[in-house]
């Protein structure tokens, strides 16, 4: 019997999971956390780059591998089953956390230029205030 036409297209709209998806989502969620673990390892180890625009590199290094352990699994999970299967009360922490994470990366990234921008247009004020 055809069913189709009683408006339920849930199979449809059901992404399903791919041998090739799942080896690609896990490659870059390893990658996220990888990545992120080796640029605050290198910046904490190599004196040269301790500075300011350093520190603001290890927070947005560390924002991002909040992202990559708290967030990313349970996208990858949904985006693999097409279907959410936690409670709801996981989502909503999934969410706080995405929009977290996502923020203080946006906010860094803005103190960062501004940091910048001020090393440029006012060089001797800023070093002077540096040391």
């Amino acid at each position: 019997m055809n069913d189709s036409a009683d408006g339920n297209n849930d199979d449809f709209y059901r992404a399903g999971a791919s041998p090739y998806k799942a080896v690609l989502m896990g490659i870059i969620s390893g990658l996220i956390i990888l990545g992120n673990i080796f640029n605050i390892a290198v910046i904490l180890y190599n004196e040269n780059l301790r500075t300011v625009s350093g520190s603001f590199m290890v927070a947005l290094a560390s924002a991002d591998l909040g992202l990559g352990i708290f967030v990313v699994p349970f996208t990858v999970q949904t985006t693999l089953e097409g279907v959410w299967t936690y409670p709801d009360r996981v989502c909503q922490y999934v969410g706080f956390m995405s929009s977290t994470f996502t923020l203080s990366s946006i906010f860094l990234l803005m103190d960062l230029s501004i940091d910048r921008y001020v090393s440029i247009a006012k060089p001797i004020e800023y070093y002077s205030e540096r040391q």
